[in-house]
Order: C-alpha cells, then sequence, then structure tokens
C-alpha cells in the first residue's frame, strides 16, 4: 500500500493508442513477440511520458528492444 501510494498515475491520450499499435507492428516486423497487447500501450505511454517501468515481464525487455522504452527488471 506504501508503494502504491507514492505512484504517480497518468492518464492515456488517443495518440496512445495508435503509438501501442505501431510498437506492436515494429515488434512483429523484428520477429518479436509480444504476448500481451496491452504492455504495448503500457510502453506507449511510459515514452510518451518519458517514465522507466520497473517490471517482472519480459514483454517490456522485448519492446524495449525494438523501441526506446526504458525499463529496469523489479528485484524478486
Amino acid at each position: 500500500e506504501k508503494l502504491l501510494a507514492r505512484a504517480t498515475t497518468i492518464q492515456t491520450e488517443p495518440v496512445d493508442y495508435d503509438n501501442a499499435a505501431a510498437i506492436y507492428r515494429a515488434c512483429r516486423k523484428l520477429g518479436v513477440t509480444v504476448r500481451a497487447q496491452i504492455d504495448c500501450l503500457i510502453a506507449a505511454i511510459a515514452i510518451r511520458t518519458n517514465t522507466k517501468i520497473i517490471h517482472h515481464d519480459s514483454d517490456f525487455d522485448a519492446i524495449a528492444q525494438v523501441t526506446k522504452l526504458k525499463v529496469h527488471p523489479a528485484k524478486r
């Protein structure tokens, strides 16, 4: 709860959906499979807002190889 209380809420914008689709297509074109399309939307928002994603999800590492997404794998 304490961690979530410190989190910043970021609103989606219409362009985020177009950018998410572009991210998905760019990944597929390079042979990178993104398993969850919602990860493309999260990545699009993070790129637009210059926000680093802390994650346990390999999709974000894959997306970061193709885009300017900044990621940091979370410790388990």
